[in-house]
Parts: C-alpha cells; sequence; structure tokens
C-alpha cells in the first residue's frame, strides 16, 4: 500500500483491458486454426466454458484453503497468549518456533523436553544462522543429509561471468533501466519506473509488480508465481538467473530480454 501511495495511481483498468484484448486474440486466433466447421466450433466453446470454470473453482478452493490456514494460525496465536501468560514462553509469538508435536505434546503431559522457553532460543539461534548461509542451487550430499555436507555457495569470480547473465525467459518484452534489490516486500523502495531484483518470490510479492517494468529473479521455474504473474500483467520477466544477487546492486543498470532470458549489465549508465 505504501508504494501505491508514493508512485500513484495503478491503472487497474488498463491492466484489465490488456488482458480483455490478449484474451480476444488468442481466442480469434484458434478459432483461424479451427475453420468454419460447426463441430469443432462448438466442442471448442464447449471446451473454453469449462476451462474457465475449473480454473476458476480452483482458485476459489485455494482461497479458501488460505483461509483455513488463518484460523488455524489464529489458533495457535491463543495458545502462545496462553503459555505467555503462565510464563510457559517469553512472548506470544515464540509459540511458532515449536513444532505442533511439541506444544501438543506439553499439554498433553507427554513432553520430551519441558523447557519451552530454552528450546525456542535454541531454535532462534539456529533459524538466525540459516538467514546469513548462502546456499547453492544445487548439491550432492552423501550419507545422512544433515551430517558432513558443505550447502554453501562457491564464491562468485566476476572476471569468468562478464557483463551478460543468462535466466530463463518467462514473460516476453525488452526493457532498460536501472534496477532495484528487495529482499523484503514489505520494506521496499520506489519502483515505479525501475526493474525488480529478488532472490525469490511469494504471492505477497504480486502487489509490487505492477510498479516495475520488469522483474529479475534468482530462483524460480516457469511455473514459480512470479513467472506466472509477470506473464499476466504483461511485465518483462526473467528467473532462475543464478547468482543474479552477488551481480547486481540497487542503481545498476541493464537491459532484459524476457524471450532470450538474457540480462546485461550497462556500465556507466545514467538514468
Amino acid at each position: 500500500m505504501k508504494s501505491y501511495i508514493i508512485n500513484g495511481r495503478v491503472d487497474l483498468d488498463a491492466l484489465e483491458k490488456a488482458e480483455k484484448d490478449k484474451r480476444r486474440h488468442v481466442e480469434n486466433q484458434l478459432k483461424k486454426e479451427i475453420g468454419f466447421s460447426p463441430f469443432k466450433r462448438v466442442w471448442f466453446h464447449f471446451v473454453l466454458v469449462k476451462t474457465r470454470l475449473t480454473i476458476r473453482n480452483r482458485e476459489n478452493l485455494r482461497f479458501e484453503r488460505t483461509k483455513v490456514f488463518s484460523v488455524v494460525r489464529n489458533i495457535f496465536r491463543c495458545i502462545g497468549q496462553y503459555f505467555y501468560r503462565e510464563a510457559i514462553l517469553n512472548n506470544p509469538a515464540d509459540i511458532f518456533y515449536l513444532s505442533k508435536e511439541e506444544i501438543f505434546n506439553f499439554i498433553n503431559g507427554s513432553a520430551v523436553d519441558e523447557n519451552l522457553r530454552q528450546l525456542v532460543e535454541d531454535r532462534k539461534e539456529l533459524f538466525a544462522g540459516y538467514k546469513d548461509q548462502v546456499l547453492a542451487d544445487c548439491f550432492e550430499s552423501w550419507g545422512p543429509l544433515y551430517h558432513a555436507n558443505n550447502y554453501n555457495k562457491t564464491p562468485y569470480n566476476a572476471k569468468i561471468q562478464g557483463n551478460v547473465l543468462q535466466g530463463t525467459g518467462c514473460s516476453p518484452g525488452e526493457v532498460t533501466g536501472k534496477v532495484v534489490v528487495v529482499k523484503d516486500p514489505a520494506q521496499s523502495d520506489n519502483l515505479k519506473g525501475h526493474i525488480l531484483v529478488a532472490e525469490k518470490t511469494d504471492p505477497g510479492w504480486a502487489p509490487l509488480f505492477p510498479l516495475a517494468k520488469g522483474l529479475l529473479v534468482q530462483r524460480g521455474s516457469l511455473l514459480s508465481h512470479s513467472a506466472i504473474v509477470a506473464r499476466e500483467m504483461r511485465i518483462p520477466a526473467i528467473i532462475a538467473i543464478p547468482d543474479l544477487l552477488d551481480r547486481l546492486k540497487t542503481g545498476d543498470f541493464v537491459r532484459l530480454d524476457g524471450s532470450s532470458g538474457q540480462v546485461q549489465i550497462i556500465e556507466d549508465s545514467h538514468e
């Protein structure tokens, strides 16, 4: 919401019109392929209507599932409040550092570890270590997964890589501009007219997309959330770009091609 206020109103009518125009264009192309066969046209219309209904029902089901997650989260928040009042935890939100089994085993009197506060502190320390760890995109493991295996990424070598990055193009279009590296969508900078760069995204990032004129994501696939939303909004986008966050920082200029998946870093550019 803050980004929308700073950058001005996003034209939702224009986005909707562009989507309808794209749908109409594709339908006309398909009708040309079908020809004038009455049977094929009736069958095409039947499949089209059923497909739209099925997709809508699928999204409605996902929305209902999301609401269930909210209900369950509120249940555990209430348990956290109770544990806090009873001095079992130092903070109500600490409940989310415990597993479901640990919580209910404590309530039922079958917990292996009764000191939940110390368990939470250990988890916080472990979580902090995970946040600072830079993992490789691919790795091999031997023996027990959590023992004697190295998941750290190989140090980046700029001299070998050059000024062209290669990823997977997932939404066509070519744009040139300044990049803004965003690590937390709630703490994003001014994106309007710039290219959004992120390590990975989830549905919570969607409100930022209309503000950006391009999208670069280090991790993901053609069916990841960022790729699908970018195609829907007609934003040129490339995903699965190795070492993206090592190569780019806020203020750099790039030229991206959403069809080929190439990102060219432009040196000594001015906005």
